[in-house]
């Protein structure tokens, strides 16, 4: 059971904890209360138009690789490097599974969780992600 959660008397009130340490965490710039619209597309965001411009596809899932690290991995942007092994921010393989399932959800792909081990830098497999995606398939899962 999560810490904290026993200061919560009604059910709905676990999302809206968990939620608020994600914000903290992830997001600290966004605004409480937020629509509810607002909220469930930046949870679960639609599938990117990511075809027509591969390089803007390789920037948002650097990006999204960052962002994951940094709040999964309690890090500072600052110190996040693109060329930087995924090991060296303490990223092992069951982080490492969470971040790909965390990219297939957000950009709609099927990705085979050795990615990460076979990219082993966020520039690498920012590229690689990119490449699948544009070439329409699945990765060999």
């Amino acid at each position: 059971m999560l810490t904290g959660l026993n200061q919560w008397q009604q059910p709905g009130d676990a999302s809206l904890w968990l939620f608020n340490r994600w914000r903290q965490c992830c997001r600290p710039e966004l605004p409480i209360p937020m629509p509810t619209e607002q909220l469930l597309n930046l949870l679960c965001p639609p599938p990117l138009p990511f075809k027509d411009n591969a390089m803007t596809l390789v920037e948002t899932l650097q990006t999204r690789i960052s962002e994951f690290i940094c709040c999964e991995m309690d890090l500072p942007p600052e110190d996040i490097d693109l060329d930087t092994p995924l090991g060296a921010f303490g990223l092992g393989s069951l982080a490492g599974m969470k971040l790909i399932g965390s990219l297939e959800q957000q950009f709609g792909l099927r990705l085979s969780p050795t990615l990460v081990f076979e990219h082993p830098t966020i520039a690498e497999l920012a590229l690689a992600i990119a490449a699948i995606a544009a070439r329409g398939e699945a990765a060999h899962v």
